[in-house]
């Protein structure tokens, strides 16, 4: 078995990439723990406080209707305080079902001894997405990539690359804007995946 099919080297497959060994590097994550909590609060000190400071500024803080107000918002709740927890979380609970389920098919001989160095070269693959730095910075929905770069945007591949990159854009799936369907976001998701793959 060669090194890159020698899954026991990385116990933990899911845990690297650039955000998380900033997180190391930050003291966020300790060494033999996934540190949920710590980097929980280190969101939402990042992310939620300095929204809350803005919205008070603003005075929108507390509105007469939740969409006039950020502490009336329960979906902006849900996606600070339920879905990124849940995503940390994820990490200790799903991270380990994926790496035994990839030794399933080395263990139990589901791949063909002349197609290792294609699953080798997956793997390889997979690793170097992990570690890639520009797709961590530009994953964006259509409504950051609206407001940022081109307000007639539509879902999908976008003429402008961004650093030389191609750039796709999923639909937004949440608030006023979740108009797409469970076929259309997968349709996304693979074009997406193709557009990775040829990149």
């Amino acid at each position: 078995m060669t090194s890159v099919l020698n899954l026991d080297n990385e116990p933990e497959f899911q845990l690297g990439g650039p955000a998380y060994r900033l997180m190391q590097r930050l003291g966020l994550i300790r060494p033999g723990t996934p540190s949920i909590l710590r980097r929980f609060v280190a969101f939402l000190l990042l992310t939620w406080v300095p929204l809350l400071i803005l919205a008070l500024i603003e005075g929108k803080a507390l509105g007469p209707t939740p969409l006039e107000s950020l502490l009336l918002d329960f979906a902006t709740y849900a996606r600070f305080f339920l879905a990124i927890p849940l995503l940390f979380l994820s990490e200790v609970t799903v991270g380990p079902r994926l790496l035994k389920a990839g030794r399933q098919f080395l263990d139990g001989h589901f791949i063909r001894e002349e197609d290792l160095p294609a699953f080798a070269a997956a793997v390889a693959r997979i690793r170097r997405r992990r570690e890639a730095l520009l797709p961590e910075v530009v994953m964006v929905g259509l409504a950051g990539w609206r407001a940022a770069v081109d307000r007639k945007a539509v879902a999908g591949v976008q003429a402008e690359p961004f650093g030389g990159r191609p750039v796709y854009v999923m639909p937004s799936t949440s608030g006023l804007n979740a108009s797409s369907r469970l076929e259309d976001l997968t349709a996304h998701l693979a074009s997406a995946a193709a557009l990775a793959d040829r990149a």
